[in-house]
């Protein structure tokens, strides 16, 4: 399954790829979804159908769903902090400004702060209880 496989109101729509086993991400995603600018974001679990069917041939290493978030926005695959970059420009305020001046950060440089958050997300804040979505939030995460 591609961007072009999916329903034609989901087609061509950026895919965040998120740990769905990490607390910390689900917080994350609970987060975007209520600071962001407009719904046009789409989540989906790394550990799931969606994810086993856009990323199979996207060459990513094999630990990503340990280590990572993934964004596929049409054909590129964005990883570690250029994906946090894309998400964060798809927030409002000065997050957007933040994601832009996050790609201006050599990548070496913005992967090593990215891995080293990633290793210790188990011990970050964690959602405490799952947020409860309206239907048109609920339909824009896949399985």
């Amino acid at each position: 399954m591609s961007n072009a496989n999916l329903p034609r109101e989901l087609g061509h729509r950026p895919i965040l790829f998120y740990d769905g086993e990490c607390g910390f991400c689900n917080a994350t995603i609970q987060y975007v979804l209520r600071h962001e600018r407009a719904p046009v974001l789409l989540f989906a679990p790394l550990q799931g159908k969606t994810a086993e069917d856009v990323l199979r041939d996207a060459n990513l290493p094999a630990d990503i769903a340990d280590k990572s978030i993934v964004v596929y926005d049409d054909t590129r695959h964005l990883i570690r902090s250029r994906a946090a970059a894309r998400v964060l420009q798809h927030m409002g305020s000065g997050w957007s400004t933040l994601g832009s001046l996050l790609t201006l950060v050599p990548r070496p440089l913005a992967d090593a702060v990215y891995r080293t958050i990633a290793r210790y997300r188990k011990h970050l804040p964690q959602a405490e209880s799952c947020q409860l979505l309206s239907p048109e939030k609920r339909a824009r995460f896949l399985p």
